[in-house]
């Protein structure tokens, strides 16, 4: 009887130690690679306006042949500024986004298209904030678009917990039109 005992405690020793080996080469590893794939997605933006192309809103749209992508606004890839948000004079972009209880920011850069820019005499941009429940205008920047790229942050800690639109509108500054093709890049709530 008591080399039945001693048996049994061998083999419950040799599950332990071969558990202990699999934890050890098996689980976790994969654990590992899941926390660095969490890591990964703490970096992601909260809310990228490319990711969710197909979710914007875009106002003005048409298609065209002289304009890059063929459309007067909407996402544009290209061997220039590889993914970009195309915006001529009358168009905007809206994208609705649901903000979370941390503090967020929206940021993007911004520049007259190169290919174009000696033709250009500049831009206007206009940024808001609104209530897209209410449509009321919570926030609204004017930015000056010219050759030289700039970069927007707006804080929208203000905004926690609220449904908002994002919205971007292209609107000229003078009535000369040429060349005013409008590059936002990066643009992201953070």
């Amino acid at each position: 009887m008591c080399k039945k005992k001693i048996l049994y405690a061998i083999i419950a020793l040799m599950v332990l130690v071969l558990c202990y080996v699999i934890g050890q080469t098996v689980v976790k590893p994969s654990r590992e690679d899941g926390e660095v794939s969490q890591t990964e997605r703490e970096t992601d933006p909260y809310y990228s306006f490319f990711h969710k192309g197909d979710e914007l809103k875009l106002v003005g749209y048409a298609e065209t042949t002289d304009m890059p992508g063929g459309k007067t606004v909407g996402v544009v890839e290209d061997d220039v500024y590889d993914t970009w948000i195309l915006m001529t004079p009358h168009t905007s972009v809206e994208a609705g986004v649901v903000l979370d209880d941390a503090s967020r920011t929206l940021n993007f850069t911004y520049v007259i298209h190169k290919n174009v820019s000696e033709l250009s005499d500049g831009m206007s941009l206009l940024v808001e904030v609104v209530n897209a429940d209410t449509s009321d205008v919570w926030y609204s920047q004017k930015l000056t678009v010219d050759s030289a790229e700039k970069v927007c942050d707006i804080d929208l800690s203000e905004y926690s917990n609220k449904n908002v639109t994002i919205r971007l509108s292209a609107v000229e500054h003078t009535e000369d039109e040429t060349g005013d093709w409008l590059v936002i890049q990066n643009a992201i709530i953070n």
